[in-house]
């Protein structure tokens, strides 16, 4: 059902949705954040832990960026069964669409500050500054392999290929090699793999028996063997 009324119709963002009501804009101390693409300044919105940005339905006027935090989208059955499409942290940029409406719902993973764009001034430069538009296109381009890579992750790989592949493209995302900080919690990577949450509990020790991977807390994960865990998620290591 498409939101009807504005929670921020007071705000910088002037989004419509109906459940971020509590979302106050400009929270963030550095003040307004600088636009990835177009190096525009723009608005800030601090979310706390679970806060809605927007929900599936509302209208799509902005794309955002994650200045702090980790930002999960998530689409809901009709069941309550929930698909968590994928996460962002800080410099990366999210909801970059052509459609009118939302596909999916924002929230925040943890304490978070985002800051909000406008698509249609995107639009309108893009078509005379061909920098912002190959920019554009590259942001677009990795949002594409990101869901070639999800298409077969789900399709195809077993459970503890999930977690390897999840744990090395996380790594990456964060310009890592040998460490990544896993913000979300243990049901979140799992309604993002389509796994269990004790499947997810079982591969982590597993490959920590293995000596791929040690954990330090909850939170953050070594890598300690990458190649090794290249194998696994290629389908080359052991079962």
């Amino acid at each position: 059902m498409l939101a009807t009324q504005s929670a921020f119709e007071a705000s910088p963002f002037n989004q419509t949705s109906h459940r971020a009501a509590r979302a106050q804009p400009g929270d963030d101390p550095r003040g307004a954040g600088s636009d990835l693409l177009s190096g525009a300044p723009a608005p800030t919105l601090a979310l706390r832990e679970n806060q809605q940005l927007f929900v599936e339905g509302d209208r799509a006027e902005r794309y955002y960026q994650v200045l702090r935090g980790l930002i999960r989208t998530v689409r809901l059955l009709s069941d309550g069964r929930r698909q968590v499409m994928d996460f962002y942290g800080p410099g990366e940029v999210f909801a970059l669409s052509s459609e009118a409406y939302h596909a999916y719902d924002a929230e925040a993973v943890t304490d978070s500050v985002v800051s909000g764009h406008s698509l249609q001034r995107l639009g309108g430069r893009v078509d005379s500054d061909p920098a912002l538009a190959r920019k554009v296109l590259r942001a677009l381009s990795r949002e594409l392999s990101h869901s070639r890579e999800r298409i077969l992750l789900l399709g195809r790989k077993t459970a503890r290929e999930r977690i390897a592949s999840f744990l090395l493209a996380m790594a990456e995302r964060q310009g890592r090699q040998d460490r990544v900080d896993l913000q979300m919690k243990r049901a979140d990577i799992a309604d993002h793999l389509g796994l269990t949450v004790e499947t997810v509990s079982r591969v982590f020790a597993c490959l920590k028996r293995s000596g791929l991977i040690h954990l330090r807390d909850a939170n953050s994960v070594e890598l300690c063997d990458p190649e090794g865990l290249e194998d696994v998620a290629s389908g080359a290591g052991p079962a």
